[in-house]
């Protein structure tokens, strides 16, 4: 009752041959996929208007792109909610929500951590490719053995094409020579607004630009001597579309997700339909056979300590806010000679 006061006349499961009539008697009618319920509202307030028009219209356009609500993405939101839920956080509608959307930026991590995307050659590994990119590596004598795309991007600023091209000068680098990765981030400034077009221009600019050879120019740097040489990039020359390419492959590998540092949302995504990504994202099944979750009805709770890899990487990222056993808990009687699953 105080639902439809606030929003209007809501019809949750609305079957199909009332569609029709719905319709002419000024109903909105939504369906989110195959696998959810017709519904209809008819909105009588302000509030019940932009339900109508705005969320459950932006839901109709979006949810065939971004797979928030497949059966089993659902699925796998929900029994990730059902572990956090108990782990002594709020239990408020807006701290569920932002459960669920710190697991859905997890989860897409996860999937771009795959390596039949083509962001890398396939025959490498996510782990080869984040060693590659991420790690200075020395030897015993503490001699450099091999360098991190952050040092290629540290070089270039210094004295070649890093110090005036506009994407590249506004790369930041933390090199690391203890074991820890070396990071790339973005300076974003006041003005960013005025200026994304170019930036978004001159990200594509590195994997397009050729010489008179048809080729990606080698970048250069000014050694000690003063002299411009080539840019070797662990014992190859660097070229403009490597190091792109390489920013894009870096972007993915460390989360894939545009925060105040990032520089994900400047990837060009003509780049994207040119190698296997975009394809594979927008053809992958979000079943059982990705994530381990069935996508039909079945108990979620069952065979509940054999959860997908996803889940465990969840839980090992944020052991916060799963419940906590107690040593006094793990020596109770009806626990002590039980098998917990590891994380």
């Amino acid at each position: 009752r105080n639902v439809n006061s606030l929003v209007g006349d809501i019809r949750p499961n609305v079957q199909p041959d009332e569609v029709a009539d719905l319709k002419e008697q000024g109903f909105v009618v939504s369906q989110l996929d195959e696998y959810h319920s017709i519904r209809a509202i008819k909105s009588t307030t302000i509030n019940g208007h932009a339900i109508a028009y705005g969320l459950l219209t932006n839901n109709d356009m979006w949810s065939r792109v971004f797979p928030y609500k497949t059966p089993s993405v659902d699925k796998m939101l929900d029994r990730i909610e059902s572990i956090t839920a108990n782990g002594g956080g709020d239990s408020s509608s807006s701290s569920k929500a932002d459960r669920r959307l710190k697991a859905w930026k997890q989860l897409k991590s996860y999937i771009y951590a795959t390596n039949t995307l083509g962001l890398f050659d396939e025959g490498t590994t996510i782990t080869e490719e984040r060693e590659r990119l991420l790690y200075d590596r020395f030897d015993k004598d503490h001699k450099r053995v091999s360098e991190s795309l952050a040092r290629m991007v540290e070089k270039l600023k210094q004295s070649g094409i890093g110090k005036t091209h506009p994407f590249l000068s506004k790369l930041e680098v933390k090199i690391e020579v203890a074991g820890k990765p070396s990071l790339i981030t973005y300076r974003a400034s006041r003005a960013e607004d005025l200026d994304e077009t170019e930036m978004y221009a001159e990200f594509l600019n590195l994997i397009t630009t050729e010489n008179a050879e048809g080729k990606s120019p080698v970048l250069q740097v000014t050694n000690e001597r003063g002299e411009d040489v080539d840019l070797m990039f662990n014992r190859k020359a660097y070229r403009m579309r490597d190091l792109g390419q390489d920013l894009i492959a870096y972007a993915y590998i460390t989360g894939g997700i545009q925060e105040a540092l990032q520089f994900v949302k400047y990837i060009p995504a003509a780049y994207l339909t040119t190698i296997p990504f975009a394809e594979r994202l927008s053809n992958m099944d979000l079943m059982t056979k990705d994530f381990g979750i069935e996508g039909d009805e079945a108990n979620m709770f069952e065979n509940i300590y054999s959860n997908p890899a996803f889940i465990e990487q969840y839980v090992q990222h944020f052991p916060d806010q799963i419940p906590q056993v107690t040593s006094k808990e793990a020596l109770n009687k009806d626990v002590k000679n039980a098998t917990f699953p590891s994380f």
